[in-house]
């Protein structure tokens, strides 16, 4: 694949993956008003309870508030490029990786509350660049995660600390599940 296509196909779909989290964002808020359904954070992941299992595969489209959403959006954009960029090969597979192994481990051993936002996803984008970037052949993506280690280290250490309201345990699961995608396919293609 040109690096010009995975450009733009890095950019059109972080751009659109950005413009669904925005779109849920206002429907929550029409919800509110309007009060057509349940509420939309309501579908976030429950920790061991049998309706908390959708929020595996929905809870990363969901805020609980505008900070929350423009914080997630900006990081989640930049993460998000990256690996669509780097490894187009791996990116679908990983995202979904990410977002179900990380969602799962989540509801199997989360401490009570709703747990939403894409954060997890983020983490486990972070998680993988790093252990790519660490245990691969390439330098551009080495260099990058020694950058982000740097520039995001701290940040990465404090958001897996215990915070009441922060879903630390999203992180986490979302680093581990990063992580070890990448160890595990670090043999295939990119």
């Amino acid at each position: 694949m040109k690096f010009e296509y995975r450009i733009g196909y890095a950019v059109k779909v972080t751009g659109i993956t950005v413009a669904i989290l925005w779109g849920v964002f206002f429907l929550d808020i029409i919800n509110q008003n309007a009060n057509f359904m349940r509420d939309i954070k309501s579908f976030g992941i429950l920790p061991r309870q049998i309706p908390g299992l959708i929020g595996v595969l929905v809870a990363p489209f969901i805020h609980g508030n505008l900070f929350h959403l423009v914080g997630n959006s900006v990081l989640l954009a930049l993460s998000m490029f990256l690996v669509f960029l780097l490894y187009p090969r791996k990116a679908w597979e990983l995202s979904f990786t990410v977002v179900f192994i990380g969602g799962l481990l989540v509801w199997l051993v989360a401490r009570k509350g709703l747990h939403i936002g894409a954060s997890g996803v983020i983490f486990g984008y972070i998680g993988f660049l790093v252990a790519a970037g660490l245990t691969g052949k390439r330098i551009v993506p080495f260099l990058l995660s020694l950058i982000i280690l740097f520039l995001y280290g701290g940040t990465l250490l404090t958001g897996l600390m215990p915070t009441e309201g922060i879903s630390w345990e999203g992180h986490l699961a979302g680093a581990l599940s990063g992580m070890n995608y990448a160890w595990f396919t670090r043999k295939k293609n990119y």
